[in-house]
């Protein structure tokens, strides 16, 4: 998005600014998040968690993930962050699971680092 920018001598240009880092769906190459969403939760950005079964999963935190969809009732049930429910998180173009939305205190969306295929050159 351009957004004008007044220089020392009072003339104004146009400044650009970066374009978006998406990660994306490693399934279907669709776009999930931008890396200017990636947010720290409990002091750290990626967590590695089991579930009850004892499957580990490796996730990174974004404050939100316009290309994934919410799925089933909230629980907090086995829950890793207390005082937070979740939901699926399901890649809103092929389906395919790609992590969890936590709601309570804060909202933010938990996505599993080998679902998606991170921004290039980063």
């Amino acid at each position: 998005m351009a957004e004008p920018v007044a220089d020392a001598q009072g003339s104004t240009r146009v400044e650009q600014a970066p374009p978006a880092r998406f990660w994306r769906c490693r399934r279907c190459l669709a776009a999930i998040t931008t890396d200017d969403q990636r947010l720290e939760i409990d002091g750290r950005h990626v967590h590695l968690r089991l579930n009850p079964g004892a499957f580990a999963f490796l996730f990174g935190c974004f404050q939100s993930a316009r290309g994934a969809t919410p799925v089933g009732a909230p629980t907090d049930e086995a829950t890793w962050f207390p005082g937070h429910r979740w939901q699926l998180s399901m890649c809103s173009d092929c389906g395919a699971h790609l992590g969890w939305s936590f709601s309570g205190p804060s909202a933010f969306v938990g996505l599993v680092l080998e679902r998606l295929a991170p921004p290039e050159g980063g």
